[in-house]
């Protein structure tokens, strides 16, 4: 499926569900599509055993929305999650199944939707650190 395809089925995802913008969407896409290519170039980098395949969790991609969040938006990531109607880790989910159910996005017979609920609260990574003078994030790269 090309780039133009995949946009004119999110854009009609939103004309059916308003729920979440495009840009939400599309930032989800590409932030998977991002993690998948680090998982291929660590596994290229023998990082991981033969005999353990490397799979991405719900969690662990929300730690990687996370850090791509704060890395590009910085203080301001979470008013951009506000804009976005992002309000807790499983509208993640949502949005990843909704681009599954469209096969914009795969998945494996191990996923489930549950497994981004209350991955993290967003207030205590996107907004205490800057109060509190401290640098957000894990040390994930994104």
């Amino acid at each position: 499926m090309t780039l133009e395809e995949q946009l004119d089925i999110i854009r009609k995802i939103c004309e059916e569900d308003d729920t979440f913008p495009p840009m939400a969407y599309c930032f989800v896409r590409d932030s998977v599509h991002k993690a998948l290519d680090n998982i291929a170039k660590a596994k290229r980098q023998n990082l991981f055993a033969d005999d353990d395949p490397p799979d991405i969790k719900g969690a662990d991609l929300c730690r990687f929305f996370r850090d791509t969040l704060i890395n590009r938006f910085g203080p301001s990531a979470i008013d951009v999650l506000d804009t976005w109607n992002i309000k807790k880790t499983s509208d993640f989910g949502k949005i990843i199944y909704k681009l599954i159910s469209v096969e914009i996005l795969g998945k494996s017979e191990n996923d489930s939707i549950e497994d981004f609920d209350d991955v993290f609260d967003f207030t205590e990574e996107f907004v205490m650190p800057y109060k509190q003078g401290t640098t957000p994030g894990h040390g994930l790269r994104a």
